[in-house]
């Protein structure tokens, strides 16, 4: 019998290439048809993510899968606790019984079985694009990755005319430093500390930095020391209606949510006298070097120029497209490669094969490969993707 490492590969190898069980029965008895396996991740929280099943009636399951050797080990690795885990689906063992796993949200998801496959663990090969139109395929994802910028700014326009435009401004910057699924927090901590509120908490004096950090890590439940904590609770600062998410495995310590609440601190302290807003168009009036610097210098060295150019092309660049769309889109399609992530990673070989990766040459193709898949990648709705329907359109004209 193989060692449970090994199994539990297996079982991964078997979902990925989906070798299973027909029909594939779950512990709550429901017979399930795979449409798309999931998006494999070698991060931590469950072995794929966004996988899409179905019913016999027709439902459709989005979510996330997690394999085991056992039931048992699922507590036993303790995702019971973890919230990471709370956008499963479903849950395979090598071995029976299957039975139905505790969620930290207090969900229960059922398990089934499926025998492990042998050898090592391979990459899924999920629902592949077309890749023998590869012209009109990158042409579609460019596409897309302009359409993304005028649909963000649209987003952050209104979000402006209702909030101000220093609080819609705070946001974006705030949710732009989440890295390894940390976005979602650190917007809600910003929305617990508005900027009206926290640009009268700061003050003006040389104390500001470390009274910010003490703000954003005492109401993020980041802080450990007793310093930090007694300072945080003088300021009777407001903190966020429920304790937040924080993802620190698999996460570099460069991007952990500490750090980035200190590089955010920076910023809300060198942005103080003229506001984010104001702050945003001035970099705005930059180019992409000059901006990434002031960038770099704002968050008092705890962002490095990668996060830098990652937060102009989120955040700058949709400012700007508010009042200037065609400023914005001319800069966009300049922009070079930011750091790759597992979605612009796992989508570029989906859409071209590693063969045509080069055709990924910037920033507007990345943003369009983010775009499609979560509008429709995700939900593998291949018909009304672009990228399918362009390809589409110069097969017919072939023919």
């Amino acid at each position: 019998m193989a060692a449970a490492p090994s199994c539990e590969a297996g079982v991964v190898a078997a979902w990925a290439e989906r070798r299973l069980p027909r029909p594939l029965v779950d512990s709550a008895n429901r017979v399930l048809q795979v449409v798309y396996p999931g998006r494999f991740t070698s991060l931590a929280g469950p072995d794929f993510r966004d996988a899409l099943l179905a019913l016999p009636d027709g439902t459709l399951l989005r979510g996330d899968v997690e394999a085991h050797t056992r039931t048992r080990d699922w507590y036993a690795h303790h995702h019971d606790r973890d919230p990471a885990y709370n956008q499963l689906v479903l849950h395979l063992v090598a071995r029976g019984p299957a039975e139905p796993v505790r969620l930290a949200s207090g969900a229960r998801v059922p398990s089934v079985v499926v025998p492990p496959l042998p050898g090592q663990l391979p990459l899924p090969s999920g629902i592949c694009c077309p890749s023998d139109q590869r012209e009109a395929a990158a042409a579609a994802v460019s596409a897309a990755g302009v359409a993304w910028l005028a649909e963000r700014a649209a987003q952050l326009d209104g979000e402006a005319t209702c909030l101000g435009e220093d609080e819609a401004a705070w946001r974006a910057l705030a949710a732009a430093l989440g890295y390894g699924g940390n976005s979602a927090a650190l917007r809600a901590l910003a929305e617990a500390l508005p900027w009206a509120v926290l640009e009268g908490l700061l003050g003006r004096d040389e104390d500001a930095p470390a009274r910010a950090q003490a703000l954003f890590l005492g109401a993020a439940g980041l802080a450990h020391d007793a310093e930090t904590i007694a300072r945080w609770r003088a300021l009777g600062a407001p903190r966020p209606p429920q304790p937040l998410s924080w993802q620190r495995h698999g996460v570099r310590p460069a991007n952990q949510p500490a750090a980035r609440l200190r590089a955010l601190a920076e910023l809300a302290v060198s942005v103080r006298e003229m506001g984010p807003a104001r702050w945003l168009h001035r970099l705005s009036a930059l180019d992409a070097p000059a901006a990434t610097r002031a960038i770099v210098a704002a968050a008092g060295g705890q962002l490095g120029a990668d996060r830098a150019r990652t937060l102009y092309v989120n955040v700058v660049l949709p400012f700007l497209a508010r009042t200037d769309l065609p400023a914005a889109r001319a800069r966009l399609a300049r922009a070079g490669r930011l750091p790759e992530n597992t979605i612009t990673r796992a989508m570029a070989e989906l859409v071209f094969t590693p063969a045509g990766l080069p055709l990924v040459t910037g920033a507007q193709e990345q943003q369009g490969l983010l775009a499609i898949y979560r509008r429709w990648c995700r939900a593998k709705d291949c018909p009304a993707c672009p990228v399918g329907r362009a390809v589409t359109a110069v097969r017919l004209e072939e023919a």
